[in-house]
């Protein structure tokens, strides 16, 4: 890796562990054992750092929200998707759990940030109205723009709840247990399958539930 690649890493390292406002650019360069010079050689401070850090989010989110609605076939599918989304935003975790002051601290990641909101937007609604082809669920139109809305709100909004309530349980089943609320908020629409995918859907999170 290059020193500009290694002091991204530490970055969001230290950010994720202990928040963007807990860490300055001397802790940094000191958590490299590099002089705070050497940094500043390759960006001049944490305005600059944490725009890299958000082009690195947002490509790699980029990404995910590509991927074809068309490979979705079953309602797991849908499970696998919103886990793997979840995942990507809990290793850039600390831009979202204090989303509003760093969007106050560095506005030009304003205009971005809500074109990656539209994009999941987008991405959650073509994934919907697959499952609507495929026949797994059944929903209206008002309806279905309402799930789109409680979906983006859990991916948006579900590390702060997080954060506030408990930080004793590992990633993977913090990323779980999310995605199963994201689940759940489906089960109505899925008509007389609905109670059969829950059960299936309960298993699967106990599955991949794991502590510390």
């Amino acid at each position: 890796m290059k020193t500009k690649d290694h002091i991204l890493a530490a970055s969001l390292t230290l950010m994720n562990e202990e928040g963007e406002t807990s860490v300055s650019s001397v802790d940094i360069a000191n958590y490299l054992d590099i002089s705070p010079g050497n940094l500043y050689y390759h960006f001049k401070g944490k305005d600059e750092i944490i725009p890299a850090l958000f082009d690195l989010f947002e490509q790699e989110m980029q990404i995910i929200l590509r991927s074809s609605p068309q490979d979705l076939t079953s309602i797991e599918d849908q499970w696998i998707v919103s886990y793997i989304v979840l995942e990507e935003i809990w290793d850039f975790r600390f831009f979202y759990r204090n989303l509003d002051g760093i969007l106050s601290k560095y506005p030009i990641l304003i205009p971005r940030f809500k074109r990656l909101l539209m994009a999941k937007r987008r991405t959650i609604h073509e994934n919907i109205d697959q499952l609507v082809r495929l026949g797994v669920l059944r929903i209206e139109n008002l309806l279905k723009d309402n799930l789109v809305e409680q979906i983006l709100l859990i991916y948006t909004y579900w590390l702060n709840l997080r954060h506030l309530e408990d930080n004793s349980v590992s990633a993977k089943t913090a990323i779980h247990q999310s995605v199963f609320q994201i689940m759940t908020l489906c089960v109505p629409y899925m008509g007389k399958n609905g109670h059969a995918a829950l059960k299936g859907m309960k298993r699967l999170l106990h599955a991949n539930t794991v502590t510390k």
